[in-house]
């Protein structure tokens, strides 16, 4: 019996003594990508047949990194989908790849069974993962120096023991070290001229900005809710989310000055059916890309005959 609106109160009518009813489950499942068009200020469907998050664009725009949002493998194909490639299998967890700027590597962080998040490396066209540090902490999305050598990442699960902070990885030597004054950040992100590193304060929800040249720190933004960064491929403003709240949405700030635009609501995905993932990112053109996932279940009823 496919559970659609009103079915369940139609079931509960017959006789229940003589069914029982369960449920089967995760009978479909289905995801989209969603681009935000500019002209319009609404989303619309994106690279169709492409079931992915974490959607990442290398570059020169010709290359894509996502992951399988069912068994959380990572993969690569053309810009529209095309040539893909699986580069890691179960029971690895993959999440949030960052392309090397040349296009010839991944970075991105996993988990496995019994291990902490690390970062692993591995080349466009498969081969073999190699960690990126040797350091034992859970280390969340890598970011990419703009020479390749180096990555930036912030610590994860860490609250409870107040060990959180933001590193840098030197990815020949894989010894990694922390960036002064980044204590309780999360969510490093490195811009792409590499004179900042932005990061965000976890307990006051700010927007932190780390001159490379000074060796500061200064807030550009406070009341950052979401979890997700990304830079302006000229380094001139960051995005950033704000889910929660009775006005969810993406933002562009400027670096300049720490002014804010709303480039997109959330409002309107968030209230459609199915579920749109903690996640955003850009495309080439900076436009913003969400992930939206519906599922469908089936409710069954087993009847019997009194004998």
């Amino acid at each position: 019996i496919p559970l659609q609106r009103g079915g369940i109160a139609a079931l509960q009518a017959d006789r229940l003594s003589d069914r029982v009813y369960f449920n089967v489950g995760t009978a479909d499942f289905r995801g989209e990508l969603l681009r935000l068009d500019p002209g319009k200020h609404e989303f619309q469907p994106f690279i169709r047949g492409l079931v992915a998050d974490n959607l990442a664009f290398s570059r020169d725009g010709q290359w894509l990194a996502y992951i399988d949002p069912v068994d959380k493998s990572l993969w690569r194909s053309r810009r529209d989908g095309s040539e893909a490639m699986r580069l890691t299998s179960p029971p690895m967890d993959a999440m949030l790849p960052s392309w090397s700027p040349d296009g010839k590597w991944i970075a991105f962080s996993a988990n496995e069974p019994g291990k902490s998040n690390r970062i692993f490396v591995t080349g466009r066209d498969g081969g073999p993962l190699r960690v990126a540090t040797q350091s034992p902490e859970p280390q969340g999305a890598p970011s990419w120096s703009p020479d390749g050598r180096s990555i930036v990442y912030g610590d994860i699960y860490c609250e409870l023991t107040a060990t959180c902070w933001v590193r840098t990885a030197d990815l020949a030597s894989r010894k990694s070290k922390i960036i002064p004054g980044s204590h309780g950040f999360r969510t490093a992100r490195w811009s792409p001229d590499g004179k900042y590193i932005a990061a965000i304060k976890q307990d006051t929800q700010e927007l932190m900005l780390y001159d490379r040249k000074t060796g500061r720190w200064k807030s550009l933004a406070g009341e950052i809710t979401g979890d997700n960064l990304s830079w302006s491929s000229d380094s001139r403003f960051l995005f950033a989310d704000c889910p929660s709240g009775e006005n969810p949405r993406i933002e562009r700030i400027r670096v300049r000055d720490g002014s804010r635009t709303t480039v997109a609501s959330l409002l309107p995905v968030q209230q459609a059916r199915g579920e749109v993932y903690d996640w955003f990112g850009l495309t080439p053109d900076e436009s913003v890309v969400i992930s939206h996932f519906t599922t469908a279940t089936e409710l069954y009823a087993l009847e019997w005959k009194t004998r």
